[in-house]
């Protein structure tokens, strides 16, 4: 085996989070198209997509995997199905070299935000402004008052995906300037 660690081992030892942390702040090892091992940035983003792709259809197996037993059909009726086989497959053909393996246990997966390519569009995010906005009216809180990032930052916390005190205070600052431009902007038309 060329790899010291695999993927698909790593995945079986941590969380997924912390190997597709390791993976997008100090990547990891793959072939590229003339079969040479390779740490380039292409072999990072589709080692990702490889855990994106095990991570989904893993999920649709065992949901299905659910639903077949309600139904009371057998296991070995599900097992023609290979497609979770060669995603699994596909996660050995990424790993790390034995000189170069992380330490998974100082990757932090608050650092790393995944974004879909349409999250970053510029009207999307002015929009998620103006529900919050509508949000802290309805709720009668004011945008300024500190109080609201320490509830804010507790209340991603209690959810699960944690945002920074900083994180908070700018985006909350963001949004009265963005409001007072749109209001403008309706008012002309």
């Amino acid at each position: 085996m060329v790899f010291k660690l695999t993927v698909l081992e790593a995945l079986q030892k941590h969380s997924i989070q912390a190997v597709a942390t390791v993976i997008e702040q100090k990547g990891c090892y793959g072939f590229d198209k003339y079969l040479r091992i390779s740490n380039e940035e292409s072999i990072k983003t589709n080692a990702l997509k490889a855990i994106e792709n095990f991570c989904y259809h893993s999920t649709v197996f065992f949901d299905d995997l659910e639903r077949l037993k309600n139904l009371g059909t057998k296991n070995e009726d599900y097992s023609k199905l290979d497609w979770l086989d060669k995603c699994t497959n596909e996660l050995k053909k990424f790993g790390w070299l034995d000189e170069f393996l992380p330490d998974f246990s100082d990757s932090n997966p608050s650092e790393i935000v995944v974004r879909n390519k349409d999250e970053d569009h510029p009207r999307r995010v002015n929009t998620t402004y103006i529900i919050i906005a509508a949000l802290f009216h309805y709720h009668d809180l004011k945008l300024e008052d500190s109080n609201n990032v320490d509830l804010l930052e507790r209340l991603t916390e209690e959810i699960g995906v944690p945002v920074g005190d900083e994180t908070i205070r700018d985006i909350l600052s963001a949004i009265p300037s963005y409001l007072e431009k749109r209001r403008k902007a309706c008012k002309k038309t």
